[in-house]
């Protein structure tokens, strides 16, 4: 009975499906490849191949494009799901999962223009697209897969499931975040019916527990060298390429600072600025109340959500360096001046 509930509540916004799932039911429909943004996380990892398994028990042949190869502790989420190999077949179709604007689709995707659906929960999204869907008020794109698949009635099993939680916990700081819903907690919990505890407890572990030592040394190195501004209510760090080789040559481990940034009880944004192998640099931005992360970045070329956004930038470090920390003290200023900081 409590399944039954929860798969009611997970489909109050089944009627916004309805096209995008009309187009996917179609026979012609069909060598489908779901694009992931570079850089690949945990929800966009999880929604795009929990997507393209779903399109396969369709009888669809689907396989997930990303720019970047995904992480090796995505392993035991994704060899279950045994998906073929991109390169396996020419693509038809093009459904974009997670991704905000055409720049994370990769330097080199040649199928830009050619994007038949797009199924994403940031609020600024400028991937054009024949069907889209935008749902800004789900934590994560997973939220939105997990509907979807309800509303193509998709049998659902463990290796779904595994997915779809890595999604939602994943983009929810394993449901720390204030994103989290009651939606998201329904939707955690219907997943947990069709899996044991232990293996979601196993995959917490794996993404919010178990870290490296090159990645122990990196947030060491951020929890010693971030700078604080005014009156510590912004934490910055910076990281050149040479700085980031002498700690570690995995790139992974520089994934997700900025909430270290942010730790110290009288802060309020984190911001990390580093330098990718290309030459250009990766901006993150986290909050903890108030400061708009997505305005922030919108400023400096990028975007996001409220409390997280980034923006990849080219230019001279120490320039950029500079003038997001006038940006960041600017916006703060602004709240100082309204009251609200």
């Amino acid at each position: 009975m409590k399944m039954i509930m929860h798969k009611q509540a997970l489909l109050t916004r089944a009627e916004a499906f309805a096209p995008l799932a009309q187009t996917i039911l179609s026979p012609d429909f069909d060598n489908i490849w779901v694009i992931a943004h570079c850089r690949p996380d945990e929800d966009c990892t999880g929604s795009s191949h929990g997507l393209a398994y779903m399109l396969k028990k369709l009888g669809k042949n689907a396989a997930v494009y990303c720019a970047d190869a995904f992480e090796a502790k995505y392993d035991s989420i994704l060899s279950p799901l045994n998906l073929p190999n991109r390169d396996n077949f020419a693509p038809c179709h093009f459904i974009a999962v997670d991704i905000a604007s055409t720049e994370l689709l990769g330097k080199n995707f040649p199928y830009t223009d050619s994007i038949d659906m797009v199924f994403d929960h940031h609020l600024k999204n400028t991937v054009e697209a024949k069907q889209k869907l935008v749902i800004s008020d789900a934590a994560a794109c997973g939220e939105i897969i997990l509907t979807l698949g309800l509303v193509l009635h998709i049998e659902m099993d463990a290796p779904l499931a595994h997915c779809l939680y890595t999604a939602i916990a994943g983009d929810t700081g394993c449901f720390r975040f204030s994103n989290t819903t009651h939606l998201t907690h329904l939707a955690a919990a219907y997943l947990y019916s069709y899996s044991d505890p232990e293996s979601f407890a196993r995959l917490n572990r794996i993404y919010f527990e178990e870290k490296t030592k090159s990645r122990l040394r990196v947030e060491g190195y951020v929890l010693t060298h971030t700078g604080y501004y005014k009156d510590g209510k912004i934490g910055f760090v910076g990281l050149t390429k040479e700085e980031k080789d002498a700690l570690t040559s995995r790139e992974s481990d520089f994934d997700q600072l900025a909430n270290l940034a942010k730790q110290c009880s009288d802060t309020e944004v984190g911001i990390v600025l580093h330098t990718l192998a290309d030459g250009s640099h990766k901006l993150s931005a986290r909050s903890n109340s108030y400061f708009d992360c997505a305005s922030f970045c919108a400023r400096l070329g990028g975007g996001g959500h409220f409390k997280a956004a980034g923006s990849t930038l080219w230019g001279e470090f120490s320039f950029l360096k500079n003038q997001i920390i006038d940006t960041a003290v600017e916006l703060m200023e602004k709240y100082q001046r309204d009251g609200i900081a």
